[in-house]
């Protein structure tokens, strides 16, 4: 029913004026554009990490995006993984196994005591079921290569089932192989029913992992692509058919394809 849905109503912040979306479980929602129309915002805006307005409704309850902090996004069941990873998203100096269990430590506090070895045997069971490699819970996380350090990320927000999980460039700076395990991660998750929010300006991936693409153009959206039409071209022609005043060709579209 309608409490399944989580309903964004953005009324502004950063550079988007509005942007209102459904999401049922299983949904996986791509919003992107060309750059700096503002879609790059929407993950951050909905975290609290950059002041918004509107309101978010989550199974939780609704709430107004301008008193939402990132403490309190956290506890109503909303997940960012930030494309900016060494700076926002992980500590490089902390070890692997601390990273991910940074949001959920309350868990393994027993009698006002921190259960070392609890953690370290969850850390172990995440590193495994999620192939970072190396699997050594005490390596710093910075240590490791781009597409591992997303695996922790990825892993330590799975970990805690979010209603709604926030994705900024989610394969960004990320090999092939650890790319195709990584869609491989965010398929499995929405077929589990979390919904996935990408704001990416991939389209191979937006077209491989979402039901539906919000184009953003100018901090609203301009159109909205789902099911057959939602291929890697389609995605692009719209991106560029909303450049103010261009009508363009064939060798345009097949130029903006290939210089991914």
């Amino acid at each position: 029913g309608p409490g399944e849905e989580v309903r964004i109503d953005l009324q502004g912040g950063g550079r988007m004026d509005h942007l209102a979306l459904t999401s049922r479980p299983g949904d996986v929602v791509g919003v992107t554009g060309l750059r700096s129309s503002g879609w790059e915002d929407v993950p951050y805006l909905l975290f609290g990490v950059k002041p918004a307005m509107g309101t978010i409704h989550v199974p939780a309850g609704s709430f107004k995006l301008q008193r939402l902090t990132p403490q309190l996004a956290l506890s109503i069941g909303l997940g960012l993984v930030p494309a900016d990873r060494a700076s926002q998203g992980c500590i490089g100096e902390l070890s692997v196994s601390e990273n991910l269990m940074m949001l959920s430590l309350d868990r393994y506090v027993v009698r006002g005591r921190l259960r070392t070895s609890l953690v370290r045997r969850e850390a172990e069971r995440l590193l495994s079921r999620y192939d970072v490699r190396p699997a050594d819970p005490d390596r710093p996380l910075g240590q490791l290569s781009g597409g591992n350090q997303q695996k922790v990320l990825l892993a330590k927000w799975i970990d805690r089932v979010p209603q709604l999980l926030l994705l900024h460039e989610p394969t960004q700076g990320v090999d092939v192989g650890a790319r195709h395990q990584i869609f491989v991660i965010l398929e499995e998750l929405a077929a589990a029913g979390t919904r996935i929010l990408i704001a990416s300006s991939d389209h191979e991936e937006l077209a491989r992992l979402c039901s539906r693409v919000v184009i953003v153009a100018d901090g609203r959206p301009a159109l909205t692509l789902d099911h057959a039409e939602l291929t890697e071209r389609a995605i692009t022609e719209s991106c560029l058919s909303t450049e103010p005043g261009r009508a363009f060709s064939e060798e345009d579209i097949l130029a903006g394809v290939s210089g991914r």
